[in-house]
């Protein structure tokens, strides 16, 4: 199994996180339909929407469905392959970075179908990751 290293909730994420935790997914979404990324890069989580300007943003359950758009393996200082990470478009159109768990020498294509899983980080939360469909 993936071992991942401890991630904290705050105040913004601790929906997202109890969600993870009951195996759901969350993607934000603003009053006028419009979905954002779970997290928005560095800074945190954007609060307004980035379409409309929306500042009315809330957490709504997303699919789980996804496909892949790209996908990296880092390696070790040793020169071992870690986890594969990677980036999805989720069936509700925002792209995500995310855990992909497989092994380092799965086959992988973009596009391919995933479907997401969960998994748990060493003494903190429950995260999102993604496996072939």
């Amino acid at each position: 199994m993936t071992t991942l290293p401890k991630i904290d909730r705050d105040e913004v994420s601790a929906e997202f996180f109890d969600a993870a935790a009951s195996g759901r997914l969350l993607v934000r979404q603003c009053a006028n339909g419009h979905f954002l990324p779970p997290t928005q890069g560095f800074g945190g989580p954007a609060i307004r929407c980035q379409i409309c300007q929306s500042p009315d943003i809330t957490w709504q359950p997303a699919s789980g469905s996804a496909t892949l758009v790209s996908w990296v393996i880092p390696y070790t200082r040793t020169g071992e392959p870690s986890n594969v990470a990677g980036t999805v478009e989720l069936a509700e159109g925002p792209w995500m970075n995310a855990l992909i768990d497989v092994e380092p020498d799965a086959s992988l294509h973009a596009g391919q179908a995933l479907t997401v899983c969960f998994i748990p980080t060493e003494g903190g939360e429950t995260v999102p990751a993604f496996r072939p469909a």
